[in-house]
């Protein structure tokens, strides 16, 4: 079940204007090897799903699942009792705390499995044969869809309204274009809107903005996009790298270090704009086949480094939330990044203070936004209670950094959603604590 919380960190982007504010920032990454416990070529990592940033899963080739919900402290196998050894793994992902979906390929097809108890047994729930092997290219826990290479002419788009129990291809007609096909992990998602796109082989990529049920096609220079980050500008990967700010509608030719794929592109969202960049001024990272992780924290342009080199193996993804990054290689390898250190310098008159705001909608069937202002470097705890003050859930929600409009005015703003379908009509209260700061508002569901 989706039960207790869905919990969305939506970051905004801002314009900071350096001649009439005076503020700085720094990004720090440290980096660290993981331990996998495996050598197969890891694929795919799916990271900060469900509610739990410091949760984490991987899968690769010969049936390997890893999950971690200590930020890759420790990775535990859950390759469990149903889950073959000969399928190439090359998606992921957790649609709740036990409830875990992942999807690959075999000699024979492509293949969905389903496990109700964190993975100690798998069961499959999907299977399509073709003439040629098909890739499962996604699996997405808030919209719980699979996108496949084309079969008959068609994409191959499923969707399950049981959290994966059973799927259902009707109403998501899209044609194939010739003969186009795609990358395993060429999709991205906007949680907070529902848009989503994914990438092809045919200087194509296919958004939606209605949750997958509608595709339009846009066209891109880049032939082969193997890679999309969509938050919160629009980045696509191949040979080059392409930027938009206009959800695809216009394309900027990136000039970015090495050579080869781009595996995998991760924008963290923590964003200060600026206005000379195409992208906001933020932590991004890139791979490509090779065994380098590239870094810019200016949003791109010409300001590309190499932030790690490993000791072996290439990168196949890179994925992360808050403050972690985790890039996996074809050898089992996995690299953590930290973002230590995310620090402004404000205005000698600003006002420190920070706000905890209504609900929206209160009263609310089934789901309501949270929405709090912050005013520094902080950790945040978000604590739902019942009317009887039974403390529902907990969210350890990341540190954040500061932002100043040109009028130095502060203006970042975290929202949660949380999903009241799991419980009954009634009072209840959220409470956020982050620093110093608690405070406590009720609201209201009505079912």
């Amino acid at each position: 079940m989706r039960s207790a919380v869905w919990i969305a960190l939506q970051f905004i982007a801002f314009q900071l204007y350096s001649q009439n504010v005076n503020s700085s920032y720094e990004f720090t990454v440290n980096w660290s090897e993981q331990v996998s416990g495996v050598n197969s070529k890891l694929n795919c990592i799916s990271a900060g799903q469900y509610n739990d940033v410091n949760t984490a899963f991987i899968c690769g080739s010969g049936g390997v699942v890893l999950r971690t919900t200590n930020a890759g402290i420790n990775w535990i196998n859950i390759s469990g009792i149903g889950l073959p050894s000969d399928i190439n793994l090359v998606s992921v992902s957790n649609v709740s705390t036990n409830i875990l979906i992942t999807g690959g390929n075999t000699n024979e097809g492509a293949a969905v499995y389903r496990t109700t108890n964190g993975g100690v047994s798998w069961y499959r729930v999907f299977t399509q044969q073709s003439g040629e092997t098909k890739i499962v290219r996604v699996i997405d826990p808030l919209y719980c869809m699979f996108i496949g290479n084309p079969v008959g002419g068609r994409w191959s788009i499923w969707r399950s309204t049981d959290l994966g129990e059973h799927w259902d291809s009707s109403g998501t007609f899209l044609p194939q274009s010739g003969g186009e096909t795609g990358y395993p992990n060429s999709f991205s998602i906007q949680p907070s809107s529902g848009k989503m796109w994914f990438g092809t082989n045919n200087y194509m990529i296919y958004q939606s903005s209605n949750s997958g049920i509608t595709w339009t096609g846009q066209n891109i220079p880049e032939q082969n996009v193997i890679s999309i980050s969509s938050f919160p500008e629009l980045i696509c990967g191949g040979k080059n790298m392409y930027s938009s700010t206009n959800h695809g509608s216009i394309w900027q030719l990136e000039n970015i270090p090495g050579s080869g794929n781009i595996n995998g592109i991760l924008n963290t969202g923590l964003v200060i704009g600026i206005n000379q960049d195409n992208l906001s001024s933020c932590p991004i990272f890139f791979i490509r086949s090779s065994d380098k992780i590239y870094y810019s924290d200016k949003g791109g342009g010409q300001d590309w480094e190499i932030k790690y080199t490993s000791a072996e193996g290439i990168y196949e993804h890179i994925n992360g939330n808050g403050r972690n990054v985790w890039a996996i290689r074809n050898n089992g390898g996995i690299t953590y990044g930290r973002l230590d250190m995310i620090t402004s310098v404000p205005p000698n008159n600003y006002p420190y203070s920070f706000e905890l705001r209504q609900n929206y909608p209160n009263p609310f069937n089934p789901k309501t936004t949270i929405p709090i202002v912050l005013h520094k470097l902080v950790g945040v705890t978000l604590n739902i209670y019942s009317s009887t003050g039974k403390r529902i859930t907990t969210f350890e929600g990341p540190r954040v950094f500061v932002a100043y409009d040109n009028d130095m005015n502060y203006v970042h703003t975290i929202q949660y959603e949380w999903d009241g379908t799991d419980y009954p009509s009634g009072v209840y209260f959220y409470e956020v604590i982050a620093d110093d700061y608690q405070e406590t508002r009720k609201m209201m569901l009505v079912k």
